[in-house]
């Protein structure tokens, strides 16, 4: 299977503003950065690999899932740092779903324009050549670390190295490896973001009555 993500569609999740945390000054008026987060899309392991494929004798299953947001900053304001957390539980009872694979990985310089990774039939990340599933995406990515690889969260951090602020969608995939007996993956997601504003830099926060609203089953 062939996944073409360099325009990626998107399905609204959440959307509305950041709010400030707590115990930073509040300047009448003064509005945080929009954000919008997509609902996450999901790629099953048998759709991935084609009606050919037979699953492992372990009974794990695998799956391939893309979180998406969008953050515009308000007039006079720049974005220099975005957190994101997506944590993995089973949908009822049964162990914990595992990050098995992540994009984008770790990077030291700014990295842009599209990007072929395969999928490989023991579901890792790899070269295109010859892979059986093949994902392309466009990067936007102004240096970025990313860990979680073999535990229940991932976690990636986007900070800017340059004069160029972070502002527009950024794409975020995970493969996740479903243990015997679950049904399904349930994803919740976390973000926060550091912005600079003319009164000095400020901490935005997912507002708190809304975060029970960013969990999806993925299936």
């Amino acid at each position: 299977m062939n996944i073409d993500e360099t325009n990626f569609p998107t399905v609204a999740g959440w959307e509305g503003e950041l709010m400030r945390a707590t115990g930073m000054l509040s300047v009448p008026g003064e509005r945080l950065p929009a954000l919008s987060i997509s609902k996450p899309v999901w790629w099953s392991d048998q759709t991935l690999m084609g009606e050919g494929w037979t699953p492992p004798a372990t009974g794990r299953r695998y799956g391939l899932t893309r979180f998406a947001y969008s953050i515009r900053p308000a007039e006079r304001q720049s974005v220099r740092y975005v957190d994101i957390v997506v944590y993995l539980h089973a949908k009822g009872d049964g162990l914990r779903p595992v990050v098995f694979d992540l994009l984008p990985k770790a990077a030291k310089e700014e990295q842009a324009g599209t990007l072929t990774v395969g999928i490989s039939p023991d579901f890792k990340f790899v070269a295109p050549e010859n892979a059986p599933a093949a994902l392309s995406l466009r990067q936007n990515i102004l240096a970025v670390t990313a860990d979680g690889l073999g535990e229940n969260a991932a976690h990636w951090a986007f900070a800017v190295r340059s004069t160029t602020p972070l502002a527009g969608s950024q794409a975020t995939y995970i493969i996740v490896e479903l243990m015997p007996g679950v049904e399904a993956a349930r994803a919740s997601l976390q973000l926060v973001a550091e912005i600079d504003t003319p009164y000095g830099p400020v901490r935005g926060l997912l507002p708190s009555s809304q975060r029970n609203a960013l969990s999806w089953v993925l299936e």
